[in-house]
């Protein structure tokens, strides 16, 4: 996970897909069969159309071989870095950058006065 990580970070791929190394043997004796789809939502926008794009793959995938058998994907979206959904973590920083945004022009106002009034 770690080298995922690595790989996010640096901007070289927006998305990872991981197939177990034994997929095909697995998917010829059980239809279902885990894989997993890491994408980077650091960019929303482009996660979402990634996440849609990999939902169109999938949903390929199962009606080309799935046919009468259970779905062989599922989507099942997880988060890792908030996965309590803290809205916290994103109204505290923007609102302290918005607010040194707003009190720094204010400060720059009152500096020369400071200095002539000596």
């Amino acid at each position: 996970m770690e080298a995922i990580d690595e790989i996010f970070m640096r901007r070289e791929a927006r998305v990872v897909l991981i197939i177990n190394k034994h997929f095909s043997r697995d998917f010829e004796r059980q239809p279902i069969t885990p894989v997993q789809i890491l994408i980077d939502a650091a960019d929303p926008n482009a996660a979402a159309m990634i996440s849609s794009y990999c939902n169109g793959i999938v949903l390929g995938f199962n009606s080309k071989y799935g046919g009468s058998l259970p779905i062989p994907f599922e989507i099942k979206p997880r988060i890792w870095y908030n996965p309590d959904f803290k809205s916290a973590y994103f109204f505290v920083p923007g609102l302290i950058a918005l607010i040194l945004i707003m009190i720094f022009p204010q400060i720059a106002l009152w500096l020369p006065d400071m200095y002539y009034a000596r």
